[in-house]
């Protein structure tokens, strides 16, 4: 997905998973990661240049991913 596509309450699926090396975040949101989930855009994530937002996964989860990890749903 283009950054420039990125809102907040965009729903998104998780079109692939990258490594999560070097996030300073905390780390249950980085185990609920999950391939092929589907969820909504809450915000991005401070201190990562705006590339890794919060996604409430559509079972109540939040978990983090980079933009490019996610493609957008109609």
């Amino acid at each position: 997905m283009d950054l420039s596509q990125i809102r907040t309450g965009l729903k998104v699926r998780v079109a692939k998973l990258k490594s999560t090396t070097g996030l300073s975040i905390d780390q249950e949101l980085i185990n609920n990661r999950k391939m092929g989930v589907t969820g909504v855009l809450q915000k991005w994530v401070p201190g990562h240049g705006g590339d890794m937002w919060y996604v409430k996964h559509d079972n109540g989860k939040m978990a983090v991913y980079a933009f490019d990890e996610l493609e957008k749903l109609e």
